[in-house]
């Protein structure tokens, strides 16, 4: 009987473990560091970096390419595609958005 409840116990602990793994988090993360306007975001997670100020600085230092659009907020035109380990000056962006 101990050994079945154990058999059931793990099997549970188990299917909880692949479920999680399934959740976005840190293993979705872009690793490295992104730079957005002087802020800089190490290892960040799917969304909009929005940039501060104009000029807008990116430097993607992740393993990931990352969009560069006109609109604060990831919206209007997207400017630019930056591959991993580049960086741009654009003087009409607004904001970086990171996909995985």
């Amino acid at each position: 009987m101990a050994r079945r409840r154990a058999s059931g116990v793990l099997l549970s602990l188990l299917a909880a473990g692949a479920w999680i793994g399934l959740l976005p988090g840190e293993a979705m993360a872009a690793q490295g560091s992104l730079k957005v306007s002087g802020a800089e975001y190490l290892n960040p997670g799917a969304g909009c970096y929005p940039g501060q100020e104009a000029p807008l600085l990116v430097e993607n230092e992740t393993n990931t390419t990352v969009a560069v659009f006109a609109g604060s907020q990831c919206n209007g035109e997207r400017l630019a595609n930056l591959p991993p380990q580049s960086s741009a000056e654009l003087t009409t962006g607004g904001s970086v958005y990171v996909a995985h």
